[in-house]
């Protein structure tokens, strides 16, 4: 896949702004999500990317 180590250099960013909070991946919707104490949460403000519509889910 050519985009993979795009993707993996983008999450291995966002881990050190979510820094502590848990795993880092990719919502359903596109947008990064973290972990943090067993909920799932959009790194960005959802309002403010148009992901305030659903739960962030893996």
């Amino acid at each position: 896949m050519s985009g993979e180590p795009e993707i993996q250099d983008e999450l291995a960013r966002l881990a050190d702004i979510v820094d502590g909070q848990g795993e880092v991946t990719w919502c359903g919707c596109g947008e990064p999500i973290t972990e943090y104490y067993g909920e799932w949460l959009h790194v960005y403000n959802p309002a403010l990317t148009g992901a305030n519509d659903h739960d962030a889910e893996p």
